[in-house]
């Protein structure tokens, strides 16, 4: 008998999620080898203390663990700009893939705001590989350049952080192999 271990958000830690040999079929000891798939419980990620951290990596780590980041802003005297000064979710709790990670950073002026938008950019299955250029307009990017190029192999989930400031608002479009896939405007 071989296991392996899964992490399912259907399935309680212990249980087992699937077996190699179907139901009702004889097992020949000596020959067959079985395996079975056990849950791992929920896929949770242990959150560290992002105080004074910089928010590119508090988007790195929500990016490399499936968290959508939220990220707020608040006037601080004794935390540089663009770093955190809380986080909603204590360091050391934990969160599940897919949860939301939140927050909030020192800034300069309180007119600005990020505001992060997740998707996730379906694959193509008719083609081995997709290319993808994502293009963001905000305070800091506009149509004529890609903010991100990718190549997949499967759906892909991205975290576009949206810089605005005062009432703007901001947009994104998505194209797979030259075609516009999916688009936002007016994203506040």
């Amino acid at each position: 008998m071989h296991q392996e271990t899964q992490y399912s958000a259907d399935y309680d830690r212990g249980m087992i999620i699937k077996q190699s040999l179907p139901v009702g079929e004889v097992a020949h000891p000596g020959s067959d080898t079985i395996t079975l798939t056990v849950s791992a419980g929920k896929d949770e990620v242990k959150l560290p203390n992002f105080k004074n951290q910089s928010v590119n990596q508090v988007l790195s780590f929500a990016n490399q663990h499936g968290l959508p980041l939220t990220i707020m802003t608040t006037h601080s005297d004794t935390v540089a700009n663009n770093h955190v000064v809380s986080q909603q979710v204590k360091a050391g709790h934990s969160l599940t893939r897919g949860d939301s990670l939140v927050v909030t950073i020192a800034s300069e002026n309180d007119a600005e705001k990020t505001t992060n938008v997740q998707l996730t950019i379906p694959y193509d299955k008719r083609h081995r590989e997709n290319q993808v250029q994502i293009y963001v307009r905000d305070m800091n990017h506009n149509y004529r350049t890609p903010y991100q190029t990718l190549t997949i192999t499967s759906d892909q989930t991205v975290t576009l952080p949206l810089k605005l400031k005062n009432n703007s608002t901001g947009s994104y479009r998505v194209v797979r192999d030259g075609r516009t896939i999916l688009s936002a405007n007016n994203i506040n």
